[in-house]
Formats: structure tokens, sequence, C-alpha cells
């Protein structure tokens, strides 16, 4: 612990990767805000604010209360009211969660459109995907197509998932709830990628210079072959923390931002809440997937560190094992450029090669992908997943292996 500890000094020792992370965060927190675009976003975050109460209401309320709440607007408005070009000026009327009756309506009005029409659609086709889920699972057993046949009770099982569009609609059958409210907040979250693209560029400044920085007289090395193991694990080990923690940092500031911005509203709801994840096979909330999806960048991110950290042991040279580092993920995009879209390739080849994907992964959650493992489906992020957990374990173990060759003292 105590050489992993020093490992992690010396590589941050650099008052230049100080000021160059801050550097990164000050960028990160800029392009985050947008602030060349229109004030919708800044206005969308004071909305939420401002109606706060009234979603309060609406996500505690059952049935009988959100229905007399409803019959009190009606009878105030009449049934226009829930239409959203509907534009009601200050009348006096005191609301019952606003200071004001009309704005209530206001709000409410923008929530009918994904009440009456977008969740019900959503729900619509959720339920066709499992009706053909059904008629190909009959038709694979008739045929014996055992793989068939799991992966269509598969889809059965994930697609089946019913979330309430509020609390007060809610049944047996409901699985979670839908967020009625703005989602341009969680839409910039997810599809935000400088950040993450910022902790893969400083990882490869550090894990880049992790083994060079044994050429300086004030390295601390081991003359034994254990020993060089032991040094091999530290360094590797210290390159793997520094960027787990520099992605984890960066995915906290843009939920922090992502909070200041535009309210976490709906964090407990329903991820299928977001249009963008409505075919999605995750039976998630918002903030699990959040917590998957960070977790996921994050893992990418510790690959990275470890292929230039073995890159590094092997060219000995801090602009060498950056520009290799750099070179090797241009050539895993690539390869995504050029196989991504050839659909004549299993889509398990089209992927596995790309370390890149972990740094956008949103393709995992959109939508049910499947790898047929020995008859059984397999979902494709967790093959991606347990393929890149063999590769950092194979650089490890080669990295240790090839350590105990030349030994020097210091």
């Amino acid at each position: 612990m105590k050489l992993i500890q020093y490992e992690i000094r010396k590589a941050l020792s650099s008052r230049f990767l100080i000021v160059f992370l801050l550097l990164l965060i000050a960028l990160n927190t800029f392009l985050f805000m947008e602030p060349w675009s229109s004030d919708d976003m800044f206005i969308a975050g004071k909305l939420y604010r401002d109606t706060r109460p009234l979603y309060d209401f609406l996500y505690s309320a059952n049935s009988d209360a959100y229905n007399e709440y409803i019959d009190w607007l009606t009878d105030v408005y009449g049934d226009e009211w829930q239409y959203s070009f509907v534009e009601l000026n200050n009348d006096g009327i005191p609301g019952r969660f606003l200071p004001a009756a009309y704005q209530e309506v206001s709000a409410l009005s923008n929530c009918y459109t994904f009440i009456n029409i977008l969740f019900p659609e959503i729900l619509a086709n959720r339920e066709h995907i499992v009706d053909t889920a059904r008629r190909l699972g009959g038709v694979a057993y008739m045929e014996d197509d055992y793989y068939g046949m799991r992966m269509n009770l598969d889809i059965i099982k994930h697609y089946s998932v019913k979330p309430a569009i509020l609390p007060a609609f809610a049944t047996d059958e409901n699985e979670g709830v839908f967020w009625v409210g703005n989602q341009n907040g969680w839409k910039h979250f997810f599809n935000y990628k400088w950040g993450n693209l910022f902790a893969i560029l400083f990882s490869l400044l550090i894990s880049s210079r992790i083994f060079p920085l044994e050429n300086k007289a004030s390295s601390l090395l081991y003359a034994t072959p254990k020993g060089r193991c032991h040094t091999a694990v530290a360094k590797l080990t210290a390159a793997v923390l520094i960027s787990a923690i520099i992605s984890l940092l960066f995915s906290l500031l843009n939920i922090i931002l992502t909070a200041w911005q535009y309210g976490l509203g709906g964090i407990n709801a329903s991820i299928l809440s977001i249009l963008q994840f409505s075919l999605s096979h995750l039976n998630l909330t918002i903030g699990q997937t959040i917590l998957l999806f960070t977790l996921f960048q994050t893992f990418g991110v510790m690959c990275i560190a470890v292929v230039a950290t073995a890159l590094s042991y092997i060219l000995k040279s801090n602009l060498a094992s950056y520009l290799g580092s750099v070179v090797f993920l241009g050539l895993s995009y690539g390869y995504y450029l050029l196989m991504g879209k050839n659909y004549d390739i299993p889509v398990v080849f089209r992927t596995l090669p790309d370390v890149t994907l972990w740094a956008r992964p949103m393709w995992m959650f959109e939508t049910y992908r499947a790898v047929n493992l020995f008859s059984y489906p397999l979902m494709l992020e967790w093959v991606c997943f347990f393929f890149w957990l063999l590769i950092i374990i194979a650089l490890y173990v080669l990295t240790i292996m090839r350590s105990k060759k030349g030994v020097r003292l210091s």
C-alpha cells in the first residue's frame, strides 16, 4: 500500500499536471454550461425550482387527491386549461401550491403533452415489442431454437415493465413512475461527452509517464525480480486509481452542474421517461442509470490507463508513450467508424475491439442488444465489459512478467 501511495505521489508531483487538471475542470464547466446558447436552459432550472411544490404534490398524491385537484382546476378554468397552447393571464386566483393558479395551469399544461400523448405511445410501443417477442418465441419453440426462445423470453421480461404515468394512476402491474417535467437537464447530462474525454486526456498524461519516471534519480527501484514485480503492480495500480478518481471527479462535477442548472427533478423516476431511452431494456430509475453510466465511463478510462501504462513500460519515453496511446485510441475509434455500420459482421465483432465505446456508453442503454453465448442471450454491454476486463488482467500479467527482466539498481 505504501508503495502504491508513493507511486501516486510521484505521478502527481508535477505542478504542470495539477494546473492542467484545473484548466480542464474550468473548460469542462464552461462547455457544460454552454453560455453561448439561448437562455432556455437556465430558465428550465429556475422554472423547476419555482414549481417544485406542485411537482412534490404530483409525486405524492393518491388518485383521490389528484382527481380532486384536477376537478378544482376544471371548475375554475374549464377543460381548456389542459392544452399547452392555452395562455392564461394573472387573474388573481391563488393557487394551491404556487402563488397563483394560472402558474399551476401553465406548468400542468406542459406536462399534459407527456401524460396524454408521449408516454401512452411509449407504453404502446413496448407492448408491441412484447407481443412480437411472444410470437417469435412461439416460432422458435416450434423450430427447437433454444436461443430464440430464451432471447424472446428475456425481451418479454425486460419490456413488460410498465411505469405509471403518475403515482395517482399506478396499479399493481406498474413498476416505477414516469417523469412528466422538463427533460432538458437529463438529456444534456447523458449526451455530454467532453467531461469523459477530458478525463481520458489527463489519464493518458499520467499513465504515459508512470514507467519513464524510473529514469529520474529520485526513483525508488527494487533490485530483485520479486521487488520489481511489486513495483510494476504498484505503478499499474496507481495509474488505475488516478484514472478512476479523475473520471469520477468529472462525472460528479457534471452531476453538480446539472443540479445547479436544471435541478434534479425526476431522479427517482423511470429512465424510460427520457425519450431517447424509451426503447431501453433497463428497469432502472434515472438516478440508478446515472450511476451505471458513470461506472461504465470510469471503467473505460481505467482500461485506457492500463493500456497507456503498459505502453510506457515498453517505450520508456513520455512522448513516445503518449503518442503511442493516442495512436491506439485513434485506431480503436477508426475501427468503429469502419466496421460500426457494416451489418454483415456480427455486432460483437463490430464492438469488442473499440475501447472508446466506454467514452460514449449511451448506446448500451438505448435498446436491447444480446449475444448468443452457448444458446443463452448475454447482454452486449456485459460481453464488452468482461472482454476488456480480461484485457486489463492480461496487460497486468504481461507487464509484471516482463518487469522481472532487465533488473537494474537505482
